[in-house]
């Protein structure tokens, strides 16, 4: 054997980062093996590539530098902030102001600290998910069994094909109630949907600058409408909540969590990260601050202008009694529909990728309908259909937007649910899975008291089911994905 062999320990001429190279890769190869065989040592990176390592030393694998991704960590807090704003910044802190009283700041308090724990659940299922094209779909794979796994991006489509057509009507009311408008507030929906659809056809980059230039537009009339509209307060501030009104807290709480909902469309826009491992819980927090911090704003500056706060339109209400309210008003109606459409181009791309890539592997779409590219063109074409279909039932009984928001929020709560559940049954039940079992129990509170607006999330949950169960099973009868064996991962 020659000299220069890396392997002979006794070799006066071996390159001693050769050795340490070679070491690593036999140690590396006889890991990955032993995981793939027995599903154990989880948190060895079984997926990473040969070329992972180098002379010296290893690199960073792809799973920590995105190459391909093209959001900043600035551009990430916008998404993240898209992900979760819409015309619910306008319209919730009346409600939550209506129902709590003095108690509404420590409502908004109490919501940011319980979305915490679910931020950094969705951080986790991205960072442990090996690259998937679906996050939460992988993790409830693993944690509930193929069939669950198969029915997450299911639920996500029939949840956002009602949830954001009812939202853009929502907003859309709330402008026709300042501005009186020559048309239909659905015709308005269809205006906000056709440019989020458009954006994304022409692509994620066009998307994330135009939630760039929203958001910062959103961010800045909220808080000149608010400084102008605290001028010259009719009633004093009550930021210390008097003790018989605590009990009014998890109510509001119930309502203040829907205007925070859509972190978890991050998972799925990941991908699109410079460096998820390091970007996505930081930004998922600032957007978390920014956005409560708009609410609570908004709530002192209503409770400073108004004895008594309409549930809907409370914040229009304080802003058109204070300073210049007539020209303000109509710009911060126009605020919330805007804060629809930043919501709509977050949920259209996120949506269209989990479509695509479920599609892919025949769980709802035929192979046909699947763009062959990265790029979900045909995904979002036919979300597009459905967003119609639930325009024209919205036409024609308007009566029932407050109905399917809460129908499509009974669903996000059972996706949520979902999550969770896999999410303790894949790690030990400490630190922030533990925060989690909290998080859970409100959750079935929520679920519990919607009443009979949670059929549709039940009746989701059943299609879905079926769908991924027996119907998949039928479609594919060589089912590729192995059942996982749920394990604590360190």
């Amino acid at each position: 054997m020659p000299k220069t062999s890396a392997v002979m320990p006794n070799s006066k001429r071996e390159s001693p980062s050769l050795t340490r190279t070679a070491t690593l890769f036999m140690f590396h190869e006889l890991t990955r093996g032993l995981a793939r065989k027995h599903g154990k040592l989880s948190f060895l990176p079984v997926d990473r590539p040969h070329h992972a390592y180098k002379t010296g030393g290893m690199r960073k694998s792809a799973a920590v530098e995105n190459e391909s991704g093209f959001l900043s960590r600035t551009g990430a807090v916008v998404v993240a902030f898209a992900s979760v704003v819409g015309s619910g910044v306008v319209v919730v802190p009346a409600a939550v102001l209506a129902g709590s009283g003095s108690a509404a700041v420590l409502v908004w308090v109490s919501t940011a600290l319980l979305c915490v724990p679910m931020i950094m659940l969705f951080r986790d299922t991205v960072l442990r998910s090996g690259g998937a094209a679906d996050p939460l779909r992988h993790s409830v794979h693993r944690g509930l069994g193929p069939t669950a796994g198969r029915m997450i991006p299911l639920c996500f489509v029939l949840v956002v094909v009602v949830g954001l057509p009812t939202s853009a009507v929502a907003g859309a009311h709330l402008l026709a109630a300042v501005v009186p408008l020559p048309f239909p507030p659905v015709a308005l929906a269809v205006v906000v949907l056709g440019i989020a659809v458009a954006a994304n056809l022409v692509g994620g980059r066009a998307s994330a600058q135009v939630q760039a230039w929203g958001a910062g537009a959103l961010v800045a009339v909220l808080m000149v409408a608010a400084a102008v509209a605290a001028q010259h307060p009719a009633h004093d501030l009550r930021l210390v909540p008097e003790a018989a009104g605590l009990w009014a807290v998890p109510s509001g709480m119930l309502i203040a969590f829907w205007a925070v909902v859509g972190f978890e469309n991050l998972t799925f826009v990941a991908r699109d990260m410079r460096n998820p491992r390091r970007d996505f819980g930081f930004v998922s927090v600032i957007a978390l601050i920014l956005l409560v911090g708009l609410a609570i704003l908004l709530t002192v500056v209503t409770s400073l202008r108004l004895a008594t706060a309409d549930p809907v339109t409370g914040v229009i209400d304080a802003v058109q009694a204070g300073i210049g309210g007539q020209i303000l008003a109509p710009i911060v109606a126009g605020v919330g529909a805007g804060g629809v459409l930043l919501n709509a181009l977050a949920w259209v791309r996120g949506c269209a990728m989990v479509l695509q890539g479920a599609s892919r592997e025949g769980i709802i779409l035929p192979g046909r309908l699947v763009s062959p590219g990265e790029a979900p063109r045909r995904a979002i074409w036919v979300l597009s259909v459905c967003f119609v279909l639930t325009l024209m039932v919205l036409s024609l009984w308007p009566e029932r937007v407050v109905d399917l928001l809460a129908a499509a929020s009974a669903v996000f709560v059972l996706i949520y649910v979902m999550c969770i559940l896999a999410y303790l049954r894949l790690r030990p039940p400490l630190g922030w899975a533990l925060a989690n079992v909290l998080v859970l129990a409100v959750m079935m509170l929520m679920l519990l008291g919607s009443g009979v607006r949670s059929v549709y999330g039940v009746c989701v949950l059943l299609v879905a089911a079926v769908v991924a169960g027996p119907v998949f099973r039928k479609r594919n009868p060589a089912d590729p994905e192995p059942r996982c064996r749920p394990r604590a991962v360190p």
